[in-house]
């Protein structure tokens, strides 16, 4: 059987993502409040990436 807690470790590779700005409208982010962070008062940055193929090896035990 596997062992769920086991540390394993995998090789994943892929090409830098090509950020491109774009425009984004938040209604609601939870995420900071949820982990204990002050949430930031100026405006969000975004960003765009196409998809990139990515390469990735079987996971190994560690």
């Amino acid at each position: 059987a596997a062992d769920a807690t086991a540390l394993r470790v995998g090789v994943v590779e892929h090409d830098p993502w090509p950020l491109s700005p774009a425009d984004c409208t938040l209604r609601r982010n939870d995420c900071f409040d949820a982990n204990g962070f002050e949430t930031p008062t100026s405006d969000p940055v975004c960003h765009y990436a196409p998809a990139v193929e990515v390469r990735a090896d079987r996971l190994r035990r560690v």
